[in-house]
């Protein structure tokens, strides 16, 4: 603590930096000292005895907020009456010299709303400008990037892009749905190890630091992947991105037109079903009529997803539509931008 004050007591650029260094230093050995001193008392304690130390340091107690504000007449009176007159000629004159001032050429703009994934990109956009002993509490996520939809049977690369800002890498392990399955810590030999996790299989020879590959990926393999990155000691700071993850199984089968080869009264109302193959997620399906997308809600009959065989399902959809002598039918099974069709043609099946 000497020498910081003496580094501050004299002005110039090189003792300020090194104000700042041995200031942030002794905030670090009063925090560790902080720590050390809730940390040890409660080693080795029961459930009890921890909550009757932490209370004894004023935990859990419910504290008075109690705050004397003045009544809304007063606020209003406070806020609205002017202490100083302005005469009428300077209002004049100021209004008449802003009149006269070219307006800025801003961009139109709009409000909108925006999602978490949006505003915690813009928190982690922060840089930092600590120095000396603190940079470390500057460790970012720069991005990360998880494939959000993958093919059962494919192999996916998920990446983890950190700014440690001077500090020094203890590990970096991933998660999915809070099961971790992977890590790196550069301080063993070999770096990586990968603990068993249903649908999840690492390929340690093209994983590092900052990447992790994940071979034959199963239905099991959808989740929420999570990446975490931890400091070196004391300080242990860490930082995490997650993303989800989904997957697919999509058949090359079209999906199947029934009901559309029997006989119809030409007043008899078009009575047909379409079901996509055993596929995950649940496809969705639509009918169109003639090129025409039937919007009709009163014609479309939602059976839902049915379960199938190895966690597979099927969708159905009915279709109750007036007839006429001559229809080209067409149903549509999709699943992102995957899709596959079945087109019939209806004709001369009338009684």
């Amino acid at each position: 603590m000497k020498r910081r004050d003496k580094a501050k007591s004299i002005l110039s650029d090189d003792n300020l930096l090194s104000y700042k260094r041995l200031r942030n230093l002794c905030n670090r050995l009063c925090r560790d000292a902080k720590r050390r001193y809730i940390h040890s008392p409660m080693e080795g304690l029961s459930m009890g005895q921890t909550w009757k130390f932490l209370r004894s340091l004023g935990v859990g107690k419910d504290r008075d907020y109690t705050v004397d504000l003045p009544d809304l007449k007063s606020l209003n009176k406070y806020f609205t009456n002017s202490q100083f007159t302005v005469a009428d000629s300077i209002k004049t004159s100021t209004l008449t010299s802003l009149g006269t001032v070219a307006r800025p050429a801003y961009e139109p703009f709009s409000f909108r709303e925006v999602t978490e994934g949006e505003v915690k990109k813009s928190i982690l956009s922060i840089t930092c400008k600590a120095v000396g002993e603190d940079v470390s509490i500057c460790l970012r996520i720069v991005g990360t990037s998880v494939p959000s939809l993958k093919q059962r049977g494919e192999s996916a690369t998920l990446t983890c892009d950190y700014d440690l800002e001077g500090g020094r890498l203890y590990s970096v392990k991933w998660y999915r749905d809070n099961e971790e399955f992977y890590r790196y810590m550069p301080k063993l030999i070999p770096p990586q190890h990968a603990h068993r996790l249903d649908g999840v299989k690492v390929d340690l020879d093209k994983s590092s630091a900052r990447r992790v590959h994940l071979r034959d990926l199963t239905l099991r393999s959808r989740g929420l992947y999570r990446c975490e990155v931890s400091e070196e000691a004391p300080s242990f700071h860490s930082a995490q991105a997650e993303a989800l993850m989904e997957i697919y199984y999509f058949p090359k089968e079209g999906p199947r037109i029934t009901g559309h080869d029997r006989s119809y009264i030409l007043s008899e109302p078009l009575d047909v079903n379409c079901s996509s193959a055993k596929a995950f997620p649940a496809p969705e399906l639509q009918w169109l009529i003639d090129g025409q997308k039937v919007t009709e809600r009163t014609w479309l009959i939602a059976y839902g997803a049915r379960p199938a065989a190895q966690g597979l399902l099927v969708s159905t959809l009915g279709l109750r539509a007036p007839m006429k002598r001559r229809m080209r039918l067409r149903c549509i099974a999709s699943i992102g931008t995957h899709r596959r069709e079945k087109t019939v043609v209806i004709g001369k099946l009338f009684l």
